[in-house]
């Protein structure tokens, strides 16, 4: 299901590391067994925070897409310029 879904939606599982399925739970991968726990740790604090949110301001207005693709794509990707090595 995750292979066909990413097939089919054009996503990159180097650039996606985790996804929740439905009626199932999250999985998450990376490099090694390490980082696949270390991608894990990070969906559960940010699946924390998310819950917080919602607890205090049900009605908070989310991030604009554009602004979330800003900084996931800065970060990621061949034209990446934020917490890359400079060669």
């Amino acid at each position: 299901m995750i292979v066909e879904t990413f097939r089919s939606n054009n996503l990159r599982a180097d650039e996606i590391f985790a996804v929740l399925v439905s009626n199932h739970g999250p999985f998450t991968w990376g490099k090694d067994a390490l980082d696949a726990i270390e991608q894990a740790r990070t969906l559960e604090y940010v699946a924390r925070m998310e819950a917080t949110v919602r607890a205090i301001a049900p009605d908070a207005p989310r991030p604009d897409p554009a602004l979330v693709d800003r900084h996931f794509w800065r970060k990621h990707g061949a034209t990446a310029y934020y917490g890359q090595n400079k060669k």
